[in-house]
């Protein structure tokens, strides 16, 4: 393992230089964006259950207001 590379060189985009980067420092970056990320999908998951529950809610709403309307026909 002694031949991994400690730095990384990393084009920028801007202004078209290479840059030397430590490689410690862009898993540092990853897992901040990674955990940011992670909050970001359970916050949209826990906004999907309620999305869901919801629309159940409403379904079960206007199925017992129709059989209200008809049991108003009907008797």
């Amino acid at each position: 393992m002694s031949n991994l590379k400690e730095k990384i060189a990393v084009a920028d985009v801007w202004t078209g230089k290479r840059l030397e980067k430590d490689i410690a420092e862009f898993k540092s970056s990853h897992s901040k964006e990674l955990e940011k990320l992670k909050r970001k999908v359970a916050e949209l998951e826990y906004d999907l259950g309620s999305v869901k529950r919801a629309f159940w809610m409403g379904v079960i709403g206007l199925t017992i207001f129709n059989l209200a309307v008809v049991a108003m026909f009907v008797f």
